[in-house]
């Protein structure tokens, strides 16, 4: 992937250089609907509307935006990902996993966009669909590290030697970046603990903490903490 250009973890939705400052939130909702009405391909004024929106509280109405725009253009790949880290942070993950199944049938072998569609997958309770995306990502991608968590908490694994946990294991051998290492360290403590190797489980995990005290290993702690309730709904 080039150097610069956003991934599933990093990406962000830059705010419009043209936003409108106008303190009467209504005006500026009907303006924008009238440049769109006139030019459906106006991604500025698109873009706009999707924020304000946003910030009312009105994130149905922000997504749909979106993903209007999207399909009134021909979007490159940088917007396309621009417009999946909007719905994600809107919590719009089915429009998002709609929407990144549309840009991987442009761009089938990105390791972005296949690591968004694995992300969302898992976040609408589609495993095994999640588990498949995830796999391509960090075969395509291993230094994106929540991919590797994301990965374990697919399934509950029930046999040792599940190919998920043997890809685990075989990062496991490699030399990581810490914030990878932490997360393919979580995830074998969590493969382990879903086989009852307790000991096992919690080696990995105390290792990781021990081992590669940084901030990475603080946020992939959390990020733990907010997948434990989709893991739970595989159970």
């Amino acid at each position: 992937m080039p150097h610069g250009v956003a991934t599933g973890d990093n990406a962000r939705m830059p705010d419009s250089a043209h936003r409108r400052q106008g303190s009467d939130p209504i005006a500026a909702d009907r303006a924008l609907r009238r440049v769109l009405a006139r030019d459906p391909t106006d991604r500025a004024a698109a873009q706009e509307l999707a924020h304000l929106l946003r910030e009312q509280g009105r994130i149905a109405a922000a997504s749909a935006v979106v993903i209007d725009s999207q399909n009134a253009r021909n979007a490159d790949i940088d917007e396309m990902r621009a417009a999946l880290v909007f719905l994600r942070e809107c919590g719009s993950y089915a429009q998002a996993l709609a929407l990144a199944r549309q840009a991987l049938r442009r761009w089938p072998n990105d390791a972005g966009l296949i690591s968004f569609a694995g992300s969302f997958a898992l976040g609408v309770g589609e495993f095994d669909a999640a588990r498949d995306y995830l796999r391509r990502a960090v075969d395509a991608d291993p230094g994106v590290a929540g991919n590797w968590l994301r990965l374990s908490l697919c399934q509950r694994f029930e046999r040792a030697d599940d190919d998920v946990l043997m890809r685990l294991q075989e990062a496991w051998t490699q030399p990581l970046a810490p914030a990878v290492r932490a997360c393919v360290g979580f995830a074998l403590g969590k493969a382990f603990d879903d086989l009852h190797d307790h000991a096992r489980a919690g080696r990995r995990c105390v290792a990781r903490v021990e081992r590669a005290r940084t901030r990475a290993v603080a946020l992939v702690c959390l990020r733990l903490e907010s997948f434990r309730a989709v893991s739970a709904r595989r159970r």
